[in-house]
């Protein structure tokens, strides 16, 4: 059985791409330029202002009033994770030759 999943924080970190908090505990980036490209219903939120004025409705990210949004599942799985959310890629970077001072 798959357990439910929203968002619990959600953030800018450059154009199109948003910073998620899971209510897991994971934190995950999800870039939506190709995704309002490919979607008419997301059009409209090639105005960065438009797409930088988000909501949190207390399940996932919405915009124009709640009559846009975008389901968390698959949000949480089509975003790329954090590094410092694996400790196992923590530690693999920490032993690479090129991560080393």
């Amino acid at each position: 059985m798959k357990k439910l999943i929203w968002i619990t924080k959600a953030e800018v970190l450059a154009d199109y791409v948003l910073n998620l908090t899971f209510n897991d505990g994971s934190n995950k980036t999800f870039d939506f330029e190709s995704y309002i490209e490919q979607n008419d219903m997301y059009k409209p939120l090639k105005d960065k202002k438009l797409f930088d004025n988000f909501k949190l409705d207390g399940w996932t990210i919405s915009w124009l009033n709640g009559t846009v949004d975008i389901a968390p599942e698959y949000l949480y799985e089509n975003s790329i994770p954090c590094f410092d959310e694996d400790p196992g890629m923590q530690a693999a970077e920490e032993q690479a030759p090129y991560g080393k001072k």
